[in-house]
């Protein structure tokens, strides 16, 4: 399953938990929670886009933003756009368009 931000598309959205699978690799990540459903189907909400070269170690309840995540939501769902052999500019570059899009509350808005 994908969920769509932006022009790209993430895997997911699966539940922020911890005990990621090590060596997935890297990309851009996406926070979400749950607004509300639509005919039982979940409306997700962008609260913070971050990038990485490793999901695995990024992604853990020690996040820097955390504690931002947590006040909007005690159940928090993530989704992964994975970019292989990607440096750290070119996920810079997708993380800054896609803050800039959305302006996430956990994320501070790149001018």
């Amino acid at each position: 399953m994908t969920i769509p931000w932006g022009a790209y598309q993430f895997q997911g959205p699966s539940k922020y938990t911890r005990g990621m699978v090590k060596d997935i690799g890297g990309g851009v990540y996406a926070i979400m929670i749950i607004t509300k459903y639509d005919n039982d189907k979940p409306i997700y909400k962008i609260i913070y886009f971050g990038q990485t070269n490793d999901f695995a170690t990024r992604l853990t309840e020690e996040h820097h933003k955390y504690s931002c995540f947590i006040k909007q939501s005690k159940e928090l769902y993530r989704g992964l756009y994975f970019m292989a052999n990607s440096t750290e500019e070119q996920r810079e570059k997708i993380e800054s368009e896609l803050i800039k899009q959305y302006t996430p509350v956990c994320n501070e808005v790149i001018p």
